[in-house]
């Protein structure tokens, strides 16, 4: 069985989840060797990485990175204080169109007009946001959706640099964890 969910650029060719059937154990092995290539021993640097590539400047960064970034140091600041109302927006968003834009409009929540959804950086962070709310918050749908902007993110790893890529693995890695985590659980073994 093949994982079906990465195309040569998931940006462009958009995936439908939307009552995708489960493969049983094959469709868990063929998502794992999706993700084995660019698994990392540690991870745990992660957020520093990541303030480092905004503080560089080296990124074009856009209205959305800007909250995306804000949300992200709540969460790692103190999760319990986060705006689970913004995660959300920004998850349901992603959820909806597959896509996530450059900037939205504040009463409409919908992306203004000509705003770009090809900034990839936006795509990591907001990876990063889903990342710590589903380990602080433990609800599925920031797994789910983390899942689906990794699949984004492996689509578009040729187009990535080396920073980017080191980001992307660590994300990869953290996902593959929870991935583990729940198959434990559910006494699943690959």
């Amino acid at each position: 069985m093949q994982y079906k969910y990465i195309t040569e650029n998931n940006l462009e060719y958009t995936q439908n989840y939307m009552y995708s059937e489960y493969g049983g154990l094959d469709f868990l092995k063929a998502y794992y060797q999706t993700r084995e290539p660019f698994l990392l021993e540690n991870t745990e640097d992660f957020f520093s990485l990541l303030e480092n590539a905004f503080s560089s400047g080296t990124f074009r960064q856009t209205a959305t990175g800007s909250h995306l970034i804000s949300i992200l140091k709540q969460l790692y600041t103190d999760p319990r204080k986060a705006d689970r109302i913004a995660v959300n927006f920004y998850v349901q968003r992603f959820e909806v169109r597959k896509r996530l834009f450059a900037e939205y409009d504040a009463q409409t929540g919908r992306p203004i007009a000509g705003s770009s959804y090809s900034t990839i950086l936006d795509y990591i962070l907001l990876a990063a946001v889903t990342e710590k709310a589903y380990g602080s918050f433990c609800s599925l749908k920031y797994l789910s959706c983390l899942l689906k902007l990794n699949d984004t993110l492996l689509s578009l790893i040729p187009f990535k640099e080396e920073q980017m890529l080191l980001l992307v693995k660590m994300l990869i890695t953290r996902e593959v964890e929870y991935i583990k985590e729940l198959l434990y659980r559910k006494k699943i073994a690959l």
